[in-house]
């Protein structure tokens, strides 16, 4: 290549130079550093190459005169395409209009519009400031304070309820002409705080004596085998205790009796019974063993518990003792009887005639 003034380059260079900035579409060829570039070819470098001018003016003009954009620049994906060093506007360029206007065609942050003192068109003299009154403002409803009671007032019937003054009420303390009647019935009619009604001893029509009543029978000592009433033979039966009670109306007995007997010297198989009125109460003959001969079981007692049915009037409980050996002993017993009107279910017994079916 032949030098050049400094400030030109030739055109062999210029060309290579635009015909690697805009991509022409030309075989890439391997330069070395210092090579001049190769025109209708891309050129391929491993180091920057430059273009300076050292006075006034462009460096670099480049014409598309057939069409098309003059300047084509690639970058890899992420990087910029071009760098600047100047903050400089470039007409043209830089993005200094929105819809083809710059900013003095808009209000800035802290700016006002020139109609900011009005409304709906309309400015601070049509509406009432904030301590302002309206015209009407000491009227209701078209109506000024003259038409209202103040609060000190007092209305000009208030003396009066439906129309009527307070003569036609009671005061506080007042009695009514009827307060001494309850239904229309004065206090003779009613039973006072301490008064007790005809029949308050009753429930149900039942007195107190009619609800509950107990008779009892006990002994310390009783007849031993050989004694009365222990008499037929080596074994004998007889009634050891006895209770009467009388049931104020039909109802039921609830009979509890018990002995303590002793033989050590034979067998002895004996039963304990109830009986009411001399009939036996279902239910309750129990069989007790002694066995003095084997020296087992010399001391047992027979108990016996039962229910029986009973008619209105006087009767008479007994416990009974049977097939009793003229060896055993009897020490102490115990028979009760209680009444009670009514069974399991509250319902009242019917019985006319003890025993009852």
């Amino acid at each position: 290549m032949r030098n050049h003034p400094p400030n030109t380059w030739s055109v062999a260079v210029v060309a290579a130079l635009i015909g690697s900035l805009i991509g022409l579409a030309v075989p890439a060829i391997a330069a070395r550093v210092g090579d001049p570039m190769e025109l209708g070819v891309s050129n391929t470098v491993s180091r920057q190459t430059a273009l300076i001018r050292n006075r006034a003016g462009v460096a670099l003009a480049v014409t598309a005169k057939g069409g098309g954009s003059p300047l084509k620049l690639v970058s890899k994906d992420g990087s910029p395409p071009m760098k600047i060093n100047s903050s400089a506007k470039v007409i043209r360029l830089n993005a200094d209009k929105l819809d083809g206007l710059d900013s003095t065609a808009f209000l800035g942050a802290a700016s006002k519009a020139a109609d900011a003192d009005k409304l709906d068109g309309m400015d601070s003299t049509a509406f009432l400031g904030a301590t302002a009154k309206a015209t009407d403002a000491d009227r209701v409803d078209g109506k000024d304070s003259t038409a209202f009671l103040g609060v000190g007032d007092k209305a000009a019937d208030s003396g009066l309820l439906d129309g009527m003054d307070s003569t036609a009420f009671l005061g506080a303390w007042d009695k009514a002409a009827d307060s001494h009647l309850l239904d229309g019935l004065d206090w003779t009619a009613f039973l006072g705080v301490s008064d007790q009604a005809a029949d308050s001893d009753a429930v149900d029509g039942y007195s107190a004596d009619g609800l509950v009543r107990v008779a009892f029978d006990a002994s310390f000592n009783l007849p031993d085998g050989d004694a009365v009433p222990f008499t037929s033979g080596t074994v004998g039966a007889g009634d050891v205790l006895s209770a009467s009670i009388t049931a104020p109306t039909a109802g039921w007995l609830v009979i509890t009796g018990a002995v303590d007997a002793f033989n050590d010297t034979i067998f002895n198989s004996y039963d304990c019974r109830l009986r009411v009125d001399g009939s036996f109460v279902k239910g309750t003959t129990m069989e007790s063993r002694l066995d003095g001969a084997g020296f087992t079981n010399e001391e047992e007692d027979c108990t016996t518990h039962g229910v029986a049915e009973v008619a209105a009037g006087a009767h008479t409980v007994t416990y009974r003792l049977e097939y009793v050996a003229t060896t055993t002993d009897f020490g102490g017993g115990s028979l009760s009887a209680m009444f009670v009107p009514f069974d399991g279910t509250g319902a009242i017994s019917t019985c006319t005639t003890t025993p009852c079916p």
